[in-house]
């Protein structure tokens, strides 16, 4: 969440600027401008720059980390759980804010997320685990209609209902999107054990197995599960935060090959 993911001994300004000293070439000036810049595009006035996370309201602090997350302008996005502990009107307003700017910037977005009926909003389209295993996807609307897996069918059956009728276009998709033929994400075969230490009966347990998709240009594929079914292990992998047990992860179709995660190159987490 975005109250775990600031520093709360920096200010709004730091933590921005941080990013493109880091990893840009932007400094001094041409920083301050970038970071004004970044402020603007998520709806926060420049006078909040130097006001510290514990200063801003949890709406705010989560478009301050979509500002971090957009600083050096990336192709290709993971969101997990981004919306975690929001009241349902900051939600609706941050996931507004974040199609509003993937139409704007153009940038494609893996959306993890436990919530299925938020996800059917605004996904192109959308993937189903359960127990490690990918285990349905589909075009969003399919999806809603019931699936074609018995597990799919029972998620669908379990999505509380609302009195009344539901507004529309509260988050519009595009009337046409032109996918391409090149993913920029792709999956093959990815699984991930991880081993328990113990003395006496040291076992195996197989958190992600054998997942393969791929993510176009331009989309929004939501990754939706129950909690332990693999979402978050699946983001840690594609970003080399952990290393897979097994499977290969093409971006933009090559393949970032690591032995351990501290090596991954700069380059590959910019991307």
């Amino acid at each position: 969440s975005a109250l775990n993911a600031l520093n709360p001994v920096l200010t709004v300004r730091e933590q921005i600027e941080d990013v493109l000293k880091e990893h840009s070439d932007l400094k001094g000036k041409a920083a301050e401008d970038r970071t004004k810049e970044l402020l603007s595009l998520i709806d926060i006035d420049v006078s909040r720059l130097d006001s510290y996370p514990h200063q801003l309201s949890g709406g705010m602090k989560q478009r301050v980390v979509i500002a971090i997350a957009l600083a050096l302008m990336p192709p290709f996005i993971i969101m997990d759980e981004p919306t975690t502990a929001l009241d349902v009107i900051v939600e609706r307003e941050i996931l507004a804010k974040i199609i509003e700017l993937r139409k704007e910037l153009g940038f494609t977005i893996l959306f993890i997320t436990h919530d299925l009926n938020l996800l059917l909003e605004f996904a192109d389209r959308v993937a189903i685990m359960k127990n490690g295993r990918l285990v349905e996807l589909d075009k969003a609307q399919k999806i809603r209609s019931g699936g074609k897996h018995d597990y799919t069918q029972k998620l669908i059956r379990s999505l509380p209902s609302a009195s009344g009728p539901r507004e529309k276009g509260l988050l519009p998709r595009p009337e046409s999107l032109d996918l391409g033929e090149q993913p920029i994400l792709e999956v093959q075969n990815l699984s991930k054990s991880f081993h328990d230490s113990g003395i006496f009966n040291p076992r195996s347990i197989d958190v992600v197995k054998n997942v393969s998709f791929q993510v176009f240009p331009g989309e929004i594929i939501g990754l939706v599960g129950e909690s332990g079914s693999g979402k978050s292990t699946i983001a840690k992998l594609i970003t080399r935060l952990i290393r897979p047990t097994s499977g290969d992860i093409f971006l933009k179709g090559s393949n970032k090959k690591v032995s351990e995660a501290r090596r991954v190159p700069l380059e590959y987490r910019k991307q």
